[in-house]
């Protein structure tokens, strides 16, 4: 596998116990009365050049999440972040454009907080669940699996390009960080 490269159809890169753990996780993302459309979504697979405990930070320190947390013509600088990474604790941030335009406030609950192996938080607009795996691969780094729960068919393919640059962010942080 290739360090900070998407890995393609990998799915099964737990061992078994873990695995079925994460698949029976995603049956159950939603509790009674959510409205969130369980087939729609998307998955993504990357090596990242850390060890979980400095991949896991990224989602649990403002200014590491600001470094990351980025779609294009936008930044998220640390000053905007307030983060409280505890199940049911929140996510607020405000998306700052490059040049003129409106910022971008959004919010998200944490649902699950498991250091160095998990987390998930739920966005409500629009709601979507994402789940962030975790996977010790020694010298090889940490695999990431990037799941979300809730994505417009319509949007995938954007949402699919925006999470692509915030893993490559994500994984240039990474590098800057061990420099």
């Amino acid at each position: 596998m290739t360090r900070g490269r998407p890995v393609c159809g990998l799915v099964a890169v737990y061992p078994d116990e873990e695995c079925s753990m994460f698949i029976a996780l995603k049956g159950t993302l939603m509790n009674a009365g959510e409205a969130i459309d369980a087939t729609t979504g998307f998955t993504l697979s990357r090596v990242l050049s850390g060890t979980p405990a400095e991949v896991f930070v990224h989602f649990t320190e403002p200014a590491l999440f600001s470094r990351w947390f980025i779609v294009e013509g936008f930044t998220t600088p640390a000053s905007r972040v307030k983060l409280d990474p505890r199940p049911g604790g929140m996510i607020n941030a405000v998306m700052v454009p490059d040049g003129e335009g409106p910022e971008i406030p959004f919010t998200a609950t944490y649902r699950i907080v498991e250091p160095q192996r998990r987390i998930q938080f739920k966005f409500t607009d629009p709601t979507e669940i994402v789940t962030i795996s975790l996977l010790d691969l020694g010298v090889e780094g940490t695999q990431l699996t990037y799941s979300n729960v809730g994505a417009a068919l319509t949007e995938r393919a954007a949402a699919l390009i925006g999470v692509e640059r915030m893993l490559n962010a994500l994984d240039s942080s990474l590098a800057d960080l061990r420099r």
